[in-house]
């Protein structure tokens, strides 16, 4: 398993404690916060999913992938197209 797959696995797992823990806080016993804190798991697991893939296919145009997560997490879906229709980068003209 590549460490881009543990990131996503590990913001799951994470995500799902934390969304167990909110749902308890507010008055839920075990069983009620169960479904909650798995559809909060997978909804941050997606992000952080389409975050390293952007990250990384900005790498491979020639780009920092700062740049493509900076495109895709400010402005969503035109960032998405803006960052799919950049030319791949060539240095030394």
């Amino acid at each position: 398993m590549d460490s881009k797959t543990q990131r996503i696995y590990l913001a799951g797992a994470l995500a799902f404690v934390i969304g167990m823990a909110v749902e308890i806080f507010n008055g839920r016993n075990i069983v009620e916060a169960f479904f909650p804190a798995i559809f909060f798991s997978i909804l941050v697991e997606v992000i952080i999913a389409v975050l390293v893939w952007i990250y990384g296919y900005s790498e491979r145009k020639g780009y920092s992938g700062w740049l493509g997560i900076v495109l895709v997490f400010f402005f969503n879906f035109p960032g998405l197209l803006v960052m799919l229709l950049l030319p791949r980068h060539r240095s030394g003209g």
